[in-house]
């Protein structure tokens, strides 16, 4: 729901939010903007979030600060779903009963505007990875099997497993 914050695709409920703000957003009538030190929002584990096979993940988001790697989306246990920005790349990675579908595209995020980032899976053909509307990745296509269960929740804005790499900037749409 673009316009609930707090709610995912009328499924999935946040259940935590560590102290990032909400701002008014590109997509949705607000957004979180995280500091780039400890904020992130938390999804808890979920039956859906396991043995799927096909998946999109997409998000509105918009960078303060280029680091050296920041997390806009990642699985609590093991980085089994994840989509990090570096500063000279967006990499992804899914983890499947098969084994693992990687993606890296070499990209220099830019600060201070949005950014409309989509990546999509299915167990039949590589991922895809498409920046504002353009496709622009395919992956390795080395994970043909369903979503494996991860035994974790979700997160955005910061690497769950290691609560690092956080996110400097707002995350709207996700």
């Amino acid at each position: 729901d673009w316009n609930n914050p707090t709610t995912f695709d009328g499924i999935i409920t946040l259940t935590s939010l560590a102290d990032a703000d909400l701002v008014a957003g590109k997509v949705g009538k607000q957004c979180y903007n995280f500091d780039g030190t400890n904020d992130y929002a938390s999804i808890p584990d979920n039956a859906n979030q396991a043995g799927m096979s096909a998946l999109t993940i997409e998000a509105v988001v918009w960078l303060d600060v280029l680091n050296a790697s920041q997390a806009i989306f990642t699985n609590v246990t093991n980085n089994y779903l994840s989509i990090i920005v570096t500063n000279v790349a967006i990499n992804t990675i899914i983890v499947t009963t098969s084994g693992t579908e990687t993606l890296g595209y070499t990209y220099t995020f830019p600060t201070g505007q949005w950014v409309y980032l989509v990546y999509t899976w299915d167990n039949l053909s590589p991922s895809k990875l498409y920046i504002n509307g353009a496709f622009v990745q395919n992956g390795d296509d080395l994970g043909n099997g369903t979503v494996s269960d991860s035994a974790g929740g979700l997160r955005i804005g910061e690497r769950a497993a290691t609560g690092d790499i956080p996110w400097d900037g707002k995350i709207d749409g996700v």
